[in-house]
């Protein structure tokens, strides 16, 4: 499995379980890799470590939750955190509250568009 193949999968991986305490760990063994590979590949390729790779994409997913129908109770249960480091969380990485109507900047897409264009750009892969 070449580095990109091995990105995109990972980033696969994470999507489809974001949901129940998704970790670096987790992933890599689902990868079947180090994690110091799956990291280097992942920086290499996307310039963002893993581990802050998934710590938005929780913190990005937990925002669409909260402002859509569920309760924070809920939310922060789903992606196994306290409701208390859920708000911390959110507010140290954005400067905002999660309940806030502002859109979230990121330095890159996530979730499905990244991977829609990663398959773009590996396609000759």
């Amino acid at each position: 499995m070449t580095k990109q193949e091995l990105v995109l999968e990972s980033l696969i991986y994470i999507e489809w379980n974001l949901l129940g305490g998704i970790s670096v760990k987790k992933t890599s063994e689902a990868m079947n890799c180090s994690l110091q590979y799956l990291g280097k590949a992942f920086y290499e390729l996307l310039g963002m470590r893993l581990a802050r790779y998934i710590h938005l994409r929780v913190l990005s997913e937990a925002r669409k939750k909260v402002t859509a129908t569920y309760s924070l109770k809920e939310v922060a249960k789903c992606f196994e955190m306290s409701p208390e480091k859920l708000i911390y969380s959110f507010q140290k990485e954005f400067g905002y509250s999660i309940f806030s109507d502002r859109d979230i900047a990121f330095p890159l897409p996530l979730g499905k568009d990244l991977i829609k264009i990663l398959l773009v750009r590996f396609k000759d892969i």
